[in-house]
């Protein structure tokens, strides 16, 4: 069916579950990540890029629903599958308003799983595998401060940079450092720009620790949850 250029993120808080739904996925050329929680799927999600997102509905902490919800708001064609044991109208319609996205009624064997796979991995929007990102970006619209800059409107955030626009052209291969705010202390990380146009730039986190990177993931995870509904649209 594939190849392992394209990654699927298995999130179901049942472990076997979690690990049919993997070998099934990996059987058709998949590589996998698991989450047992829609808490951690996000977390996995800021980590890295994933051309589907398989998950179960009825979760303990954070549904289906609200798993997809934020998941949209970033990637609005982000190819999912949901599966449960459900029939409920509304919940299903709730799930319905969501596009790109098939449910899969339990129990189901591993030959309906992918074909329901290949179905949603169909309407993604096709992307050019050779300069893919490696990590998602997550738009957002906020103030941060530089050394040597200036304030700049941060558009967009990942594990490994940024994109900003500058108040003054910041020219490519300028060694900066970039204070975000965070709910408690500014988080200030060094940076360089990797590329610029006009007011527009975009920023490489270097030299990073754990610590920071630590940090810096579990911001995003907060920022992600509070995303205006039509900010990924």
């Amino acid at each position: 069916m594939t190849t392992h250029e394209h990654t699927a993120l298995v999130v179901d808080d049942d472990a076997s579950i979690r690990l049919i739904l993997c070998e099934a996925l990996k059987n058709a050329g998949y590589a996998t990540n698991s989450a047992e929680n829609g808490e951690m799927a996000l977390h996995k999600y800021i980590e890295s890029f994933h051309d589907i997102i398989v998950t179960d509905y009825d979760m303990p902490g954070m549904n289906g629903i609200q798993l997809i919800d934020h998941l949209k708001r970033v990637e609005y064609n982000l190819p999912v599958l949901v599966t449960t044991g459900m029939s409920n109208p509304r919940i299903l319609e709730q799930l319905l308003k969501f596009p790109n996205l098939l449910i899969l009624p339990k129990p189901f064997d591993e030959k309906i799983l992918l074909q329901a796979v290949e179905k949603v991995m169909a309407g993604r929007t096709e992307r050019n595998l050779a300069s893919r990102r490696k990590q998602v970006r997550i738009p957002i619209s906020t103030t941060a401060s530089t050394n040597s800059h200036g304030s700049v409107e941060v558009r967009n955030i990942c594990l490994s940079g940024l994109g900003a626009h500058s108040q003054a052209k910041i020219p490519t291969g300028t060694g900066l450092t970039v204070a975000l705010e965070t709910d408690s202390c500014p988080l200030t990380l060094k940076a360089k720009t990797v590329w610029s146009h006009n007011h527009e730039c975009g920023m490489m986190f270097t030299e990073i620790t754990a610590e920071e990177s630590a940090a810096l993931k579990q911001w995003l995870y907060f920022k992600l949850l509070k995303l205006d509904p039509c900010a990924g649209l």
